[in-house]
């Protein structure tokens, strides 16, 4: 592949089925609506689609194809990948095969209908879960359809609401916030609470749209937002109180403990 070459790399929830297309240097969005026509053309306009929030998915061009062709538009939040864990995990697929094949030539095409034709966790392959079958390729396999019965589907509910289980585990719930409320912002993984804004509007799946006092206008999920004070208080050291308590002296005991979180997420209590 050369450099700046766009490619636009889509799932299907339900099956995981993969389908990749190369814009090449045509990254601009009636580009990108002529794929996306063809690909509804072939499978069926989808009930929702999600995306990363790039340019050519803001854009009022595209705004008028999602009207056009009656499906609902989510976007992710930039910088917290989970919210869109199903294209995030094809992408890392795509990539890695897209390494090894070197382009999108013979043996990358070979690949990608090799992994469409891999049983899942249900035991059934994303072409079979899609299309009812098993695409031809060169392996050696029993013919005749297949067909998803109901407790296949069943099946495939099952293992995702396990997934949802395992990852809720391991997270921390955190209470809604409202619109107009000021929060300073996390805009990258390694970076400060320093950036503050106001939330002008909720969004699905925990994802707010905040504008800064910069001017501009973000897309964040809950994780990466703090309630802030008002402009007139110490923004930043006041925002990271929730979740990095200043020390205060004991005068019990004149040991140093943690001031109480304002979440009551957990509890610290003075040592005797």
């Amino acid at each position: 592949m050369t450099e700046n070459t766009l490619l636009y790399i889509s799932t299907e929830y339900f099956s995981s089925f993969t389908e990749v297309y190369d814009l090449g240097k045509d990254a601009t969005a009636p580009a990108l609506i002529k794929e996306l026509m063809q690909l509804f053309s072939r499978f069926g306009q989808p009930v929702e689609v999600v995306s990363d929030g790039g340019s050519q998915f803001t854009c009022k061009a595209f705004a008028t194809f999602v009207e056009s062709w009656n499906f609902m538009h989510t976007v992710s939040s930039p910088t917290h990948a989970q919210s869109n864990g199903k294209a995030e995990a094809t992408v890392k697929n795509v990539k890695k095969l897209l390494k090894k094949c070197g382009s999108m030539n013979d043996q990358f095409w070979k690949g990608l209908l090799a992994i469409r034709n891999t049983p899942l966790l249900c035991g059934n392959s994303p072409a079979e879960l899609l299309l009812g079958r098993t695409l031809h390729d060169s392996l050696p396999r029993y013919p005749g359809p297949t067909m998803l019965d109901n407790e296949t589907k069943a099946k495939i509910l099952d293992i995702k609401k396990k997934e949802k289980d395992t990852y809720d585990q391991h997270t921390t719930p955190l209470l809604p916030l409202q619109t107009g409320t000021r929060v300073a912002i996390r805009s990258r993984v390694d970076s400060d609470w320093s950036l503050l804004g106001k939330i002008t509007e909720i969004k699905p799946n925990r994802t707010y749209i905040v504008l800064t006092d910069q001017g501009s206008t973000l897309t964040h999920n809950r994780r990466y937002l703090r309630p802030a004070p008002p402009p007139a208080g110490n923004n930043t050291s006041q925002a990271n109180n929730e979740q990095n308590p200043t020390p205060t002296t004991n005068p019990l005991g004149g040991r140093h403990v943690g001031l109480r979180d304002p979440y009551n997420l957990r509890k610290r209590c003075p040592k005797n």
